[in-house]
């Protein structure tokens, strides 16, 4: 898919496709994250570690879905400079916080 969203950067369709796919991997991992709190409801560390996980997660979801929005109506683009700008100022800084926490 990223091969046919680079080959064809200013195509709304690519794009929202990409998004789609994008939008729908990060709801599966916040619903991945409750069902592990639920299986393992008695433990504490995880409930804390996948509650701080789900607080970035939505965060992501919402910056995703404006550049999905965006890239389906006015700019193309948009869906992949969205997805950009998490995996740097979101994602990976979240990642460090939580590597420094264990």
């Amino acid at each position: 898919m990223t091969k046919i969203v680079s080959n064809h950067f200013d195509d709304s369709f690519a794009q929202g496709l990409y998004g789609v796919i994008v939008v729908l991997t990060t709801l599966s991992n916040i619903l991945l994250s409750d069902s592990l709190v639920k299986a393992n409801a008695e433990n504490e560390v995880l409930r804390r570690k996948i509650s701080f996980r789900k607080r970035w997660l939505t965060i992501d979801l919402l910056i995703k879905g404006i550049g999905f929005i965006i890239a389906i109506t006015v700019y193309p683009p948009a869906m992949m400079i969205s997805v950009l700008l998490v995996a740097v100022f979101l994602a990976l800084p979240a990642h460090m916080k939580e590597v420094e926490h264990l």
